[in-house]
């Protein structure tokens, strides 16, 4: 018994032992809010991670990706020596939680594709076309990164630094949108219109006012028309290999400069025209621009009473808040501020979504994420008093809209990979599922009777594929649950659908000729009328954002209008729009990028994505089923170099890596460091090990760190007479001795902790260490030779004559010794 308390307390001497807590921490989180059981499914080129409860969207993502495959390929011309690891999620909730990418992942990410492994991570869309999109984007890349990788001999991944954003992202745009679109022909025209278009080279340092993805499907949509997609994959290495500028000099044979002034006047001289007869200022009344210190006010719900107006806006440089303002005057009346929704709110949902009115005006709903799924927070207008719902088994939806009767909210909820109409009861908080098909149905709008939801979908029949679908108006009975589709403008995209006060007429946004306008159907007569004529659009942040917005008594309405690259809240009278019955026919000539069509060359992307069948007919019998097995490999490498050094202390090495190792889905991680600067004795290493994949994650690391420094220690820089030589005439020759010291010392440490974040801004963390340190002193004794007279003054100053091998002391040789105070 007191052998083992004494060393007990030998251990407790030489070990430090914390533990610590703690509630809050500088930064941000990123929590982890339940565990997700990861399975495998493998085709030829692909390694889907997923945890999908049926095999159909596994199956459908991975017949998708092959199909995007082969068209990739015709243009890169390269094979994947190894099937490209896919990892996705079930809604944008759980991808922003994903432990395969580090850092935080706003609302506005589709997708991302990492260069380590090429995995490709993204989350499943609201509509089957997004999410056809966001793969085919991502896989772009995927090619991108195999093309720096295994491409040539003269590439390797450190040359996609080479590469401007506009142009990597441009091109995973274009192959993935081709040149028909009106989204970005509007920001094209609106460039043209204001004189605000860049050069090349401002592309490359101005992205942050150059939207890379709009302006870089721009930049290749115009490269590829003049000299056809096989221009693609040589300008793309060449960048990456020389810069652009060399490689602008060698495949166009022109600076940037004259290649910008070529790609200003191609974009002048194919939009301009377009001008003639069309509106560039807003009709109506404005109630919030850049004047008012915003350059983004989105998503209007105006209130049922016409006495109010939401929107969203950027007036508050450090965040965007929703604003509340008299309908009439644009005065703000209320700001609900981003930060002012509590603790447990991570965001709020605003780019493909807007809020929605109680029937009495007096309170506004909108969708927020908190603990990894989507929530509808109802705020008290007159209070400001918030109070939030989960919609059971529907953890994430968007765009909500609340009944005439004001007791229940229709949303758009995204399950298991398909997006149907849901009906919230506000008493009883009880889940309908009002359509439950393979259909993507979105912005859900009531009847002013409520007998019918109007909404947009994809559940036109003449397309093959649901991916390559154009969206109609739809409605659906309440009751019954019979769904009628409207025969409008097909192969354009109709969205936003609103009705008017009188449950007859239907307002929509459509791009029939490539020009985001409102329109207006009579379900009386037929008859079709175009009520806007804009140059640029009506528009939000994206193409499926919600843009206007109508007071279902008054029939005001109000909307977002995209002009000098700015948004605008307008409000408006139907009456004030010079309308126009229009015939029911499409015809996109306005959504074209310029200059338009191919001039020379093989127009491989456009016609590749223009077709409605696959290219490659995969097989899912042939798929291949596996478990998720985590295994440890190789994520990164890295060295501080090697060198070696001599000295009066003797031989040296000096030189360091680290390793870093994780299995695919990153949940789990291991990381190493050695390194040696000076002796074996100076050795050291630190390695910790991470687990992720439960919402309370735990690490441990274990660490040998020596120190070594000068120490003013025995004798140093002092003479210390060793012996007489001899005497003569009075003077005396001494052996002296003069000692340098090096002092060590050795950290060994090992330590476990745990974690668990509550929320972007808070988490617990626990941790415990044990440490224990050690010394020893290295002594150099140097030899020298003096002469000093009968009074011990030093006559001639000492003479080098000699060293004896170091000598290493303990702690124990010399207990008064301290190198420092601990």
């Amino acid at each position: 018994m007191k052998k083992s308390l004494f060393l007990l307390l030998v251990l407790l001497f030489c070990t430090e032992i914390s533990v610590y807590a703690q509630t809050q921490y500088f930064g941000q989180n990123k929590p982890r809010n339940k565990k997700i059981e990861f399975k495998v499914l493998e085709s030829p080129h692909f390694e889907l991670y997923h945890y999908f409860e049926s095999a159909e969207i596994p199956n459908e993502l991975l017949i998708d990706s092959e199909h995007w495959y082969k068209l990739h390929q015709l243009v890169f011309k390269l094979a994947f020596v190894k099937p490209n690891p896919l990892i996705v999620y079930k809604n944008h909730p759980d991808f922003q939680e994903t432990t395969a990418i580090g850092g935080q992942i706003g609302e506005g990410t589709g997708g991302v594709t990492e260069g380590l492994r090429n995995r490709v991570v993204m989350p499943m869309m609201y509509s089957k076309r997004q999410t056809d999109h966001v793969l085919g984007h991502e896989l772009v890349h995927a090619f991108q990164y195999q093309t720096m990788t295994y491409g040539s001999d003269s590439t390797s991944l450190a040359n996609i630094q080479n590469l401007p954003l506009f142009m990597v992202e441009g091109l995973a745009e274009y192959m993935s949108l081709g040149r028909n679109d009106s989204h970005t022909a509007m920001w094209m025209r609106d460039a043209v219109q204001s004189g605000d278009i860049p050069t090349i080279e401002e592309l490359v340092t101005k992205q942050y006012k150059y939207f890379p993805y709009r302006w870089g499907q721009a930049f290749w949509a115009y490269v590829t028309a003049v000299y056809g997609d096989d221009i693609i994959r040589p300008l793309f290495k060449e960048t990456a290999i020389s810069g652009i500028k060399v490689a602008f000099q060698r495949i166009f044979k022109m600076d940037i400069d004259r290649f910008s002034v070529k790609f200003k006047q191609s974009l002048i001289d194919t939009y301009k025209p377009f001008i003639e007869g069309r509106d560039l200022e807003p009709v109506g009344k404005l109630l919030a621009s850049e004047k008012d210190g915003g350059e983004m006010n989105i998503s209007p719900a105006i209130s049922p009473d016409g006495q109010k107006i939401a929107y969203i806006s950027s007036k508050n440089v450090l965040s965007l808040d929703i604003y509340i303002a008299d309908a009439q005057s644009g005065k703000i009346l209320q700001r609900i501020a981003s930060s002012s929704f509590g603790a447990h709110v991570d965001s709020y949902s605003f780019i493909e979504t807007a809020g929605t009115w109680s029937p009495d005006s007096k309170k506004f709903a909108i969708v927020v994420q908190s603990k990894g799924k989507n929530e509808l927070m109802i705020v008290d207008i007159a209070n400001g008093r918030k109070k939030s719902f989960a919609l059971k088994n529907v953890s994430s939806f968007t765009n909500p809209a609340w009944s005439p009767d004001g007791n229940t909210i229709a949303v758009s909820g995204l399950v298991e990979g398909n997006t149907d109409l849901y009906l919230f009861d506000l008493k009883s908080r009880q889940i309908t599922n009002l359509t439950s098909d393979n259909y993507s149905d979105l912005q859900p709008e009531w009847s002013p009777d409520g007998k019918f939801i109007y909404f947009v979908s994809d559940r036109d029949s003449r397309h093959i594929r649901l991916e390559k679908a154009n969206f109609s108006i739809n409605r659906i009975e309440v009751v019954t649950k019979n769904v009628e589709t409207f025969d409008l403008f097909f192969g354009a995209d109709n969205l936003n659908p609103l009705i008017d006060p009188s449950g007859t007429q239907i307002y929509f946004l459509s791009d029939r000729d490539g020009f985001r306008n409102l329109y207006k159907y009579n379900l009386l007569t037929k008859s079709i009328n175009q009520l806007s004529n804009f140059y640029t659009g009506i528009s939000g942040i994206t193409m499926f954002s919600p843009s206007i917005s109508i007071s279902r008594n008054t029939g005001e309405m109000a909307y977002s209008y995209f002009f000098d690259g700015n948004y605008s809240i307008v409000k408006v009278n139907e009456n004030e729009f010079s309308q126009k019955e229009v015939e029911n026919s499409v015809d996109k000539f306005g959504g074209i990028l310029a200059p338009g069509s191919i001039a020379e060359g093989r127009d491989l992307v456009q016609n590749n994505l223009n077709r409605e069948d696959l290219i490659i007919k995969s097989n899912p019998n042939s798929f291949k089923k596996k478990s998720y097995i985590p295994k440890f490999k190789l994520d990164y490498l890295a060295n501080s170099g090697l060198g070696m050094s001599t000295s009066r202390f003797g031989t040296g090495m000096g030189g360091g890596i680290t390793a870093l190792f994780s299995d695919m889905l990153n949940n789990n991680q291991l990381s190493g460091t050695v390194a040696l600067n000076g002796q074996i004795q100076d050795f050291g290493g630190q390695f910790y090990y991470l687990n992720q994949t439960r919402p309370l994650q735990f690490g441990a690391s274990i660490a040998h760190i020596p120190y070594q420094f000068y120490d003013p220690g025995l004798n140093n820089n002092q003479l210390i007479k060793i012996d007489s030589i001899g005497t003569a005439n009075g003077i005396t020759n001494y052996t002296e001795k003069n000692s340098y010291n090096i002092s060590r010392i050795f950290i060994d440490q090992v330590s476990a902790f745990a974690l668990k974040p509550f929320s972007s801004t808070k988490r617990i963390e626990f941790g415990a260490s044990m440490n224990r340190y050690s010394f020893n002193i290295t002594e150099y004794p140097q030899y020298y030779s003096t002469l000093r007279n009968q009074n011990d003054q030093l006559v001639s100053y000492p003479q080098f004559i000699g060293s004896d091998r170091p000598r290493r002391l303990n702690i124990k040789d010399n207990p008064n010794y301290q190198p420092f105070n601990l």
